[in-house]
């Protein structure tokens, strides 16, 4: 991740523009496949084993099916599951159905929070969301860049403040620029 400029770089050095593009339903982004440079096929996706440290142990055999890196290899490959992106708005819009969406095997569910690599480098961070209790607004998720499980409280201003309300606008930033706030 902090290297993705360096790539940039490298890549328009060779003559290939650099225009990101990322499908999306209104507040839904696919993170299948991330396209940096259409034309030349250029794609990046998310890897859950990034770190080489995605081995929670209280989550590993129970949400292997949303977290294991070869899930995400199939879905950039396949198209299938969709792993989406959703905004916050989303998120809270739909949290009182979300305890049934998330049963739903086709589709991976995460929200983006945005993390600082270093001085410069601030890179959106997807958490797959694993699972939600409705009773007390609490979501489980899966920071996929910190590889480990964290809880937000949906009725915390504080913990809804860090969920992304623009999804598609901090990943485009970060595939065109490197960085989601330039």
């Amino acid at each position: 991740m902090p290297n993705l400029g360096k790539l940039l770089n490298i890549l328009e050095n060779k003559g290939i523009s650099i225009q990101p593009v990322l499908p999306s339903y209104h507040d839904i982004v696919y993170l299948n496949r991330m396209y940096i440079a259409p034309n030349e096929e250029i794609f990046a996706r998310y890897s859950t084993d990034f770190t080489g440290k995605m081995n929670v142990s209280d989550i590993i055999g129970k949400y292997m099916d949303k977290i294991d890196d070869q899930v995400w290899r199939d879905a950039a490959d396949r198209s299938h599951p969709y792993i989406v992106a959703i905004s916050r708005s989303w998120l809270l819009n739909n949290q009182y159905k979300l305890y049934d969406i998330l049963k739903d095997p086709s589709t991976i569910y995460t929200f983006i929070t945005l993390k600082r690599i270093n001085r410069e480098t601030i890179v959106p961070n997807p958490n797959i969301i694993l699972s939600y209790d409705n009773y007390n607004k609490q979501l489980k998720a899966y920071s996929v860049l910190d590889a480990n499980t964290f809880e937000y409280d949906l009725s915390n201003g504080e913990d809804r403040e860090r969920i992304s309300d623009h999804p598609k606008d901090r990943l485009y930033k970060f595939l065109k620029y490197s960085t989601a706030y330039p």
